[in-house]
């Protein structure tokens, strides 16, 4: 089983660099158009799941796809992105500590996430879209890294993964559109 893991396309904090856990955020006009170019590169592939993370940017991102066909998707809440403290004054332990979960809590969703790949069988392939910091602490913890890797995972870039008796990462961040 192939699991292919999309970014969600631009957002207005995205184009203008900076980190948002706005979790009402959605995409700005060049995100609704990658989201459509997403669809068509997304067409060539039968999927027999499709997992989306719940927050709306997510959703969008998803959206024309589905439009285009009779599959459904399943939202998961364990795939909202992690909410980080953008105030850098604040103690390291406190930068975490906004409103959705905690780092505990984030982290504690991914594993879950890892557990749910790592059970995953099937004839088909299974399409997953969710957020930049989720991929990466997902990748970290698939490979069990002890030192944090900052993957560069751009809006709509694929993550894919070949699962079977192993898991095997095919390619990280790789620009589909």
């Amino acid at each position: 089983m192939i699991i292919r893991i999309i970014r969600h396309a631009e957002t207005s904090a995205n184009h203008a660099g900076l980190l948002s856990c706005d979790d009402r955020e959605l995409l700005n006009e060049n995100g609704l158009r990658q989201a459509k170019e997403l669809s068509e590169y997304l067409a060539q592939y039968t999927f027999s799941q499709v997992l989306v993370s719940e927050l709306p940017r997510a959703k969008q991102t998803i959206q024309p796809y589905l439009d285009c066909g009779s599959i459904e998707c399943t939202s998961l809440p364990e795939l909202v992105e992690g909410c980080y403290n953008l105030d850098h004054t604040a103690p390291i332990n406190e930068r975490w500590e906004l409103g959705l979960d905690t780092l505990g809590d984030f982290r504690g969703r991914v594993k879950a996430f890892v557990d749910r790949v790592k059970d995953m069988t099937g004839d088909g392939d299974a399409l997953v879209v969710t957020h930049g910091h989720f991929i990466r602490e997902f990748l970290n913890m698939l490979v069990d890294s002890h030192n944090y890797l900052r993957w560069p995972i751009g809006n709509c870039a694929e993550t894919a993964l070949d699962v079977g008796e192993d898991i095997k990462v095919l390619h990280v961040n790789r620009a589909v559109i």
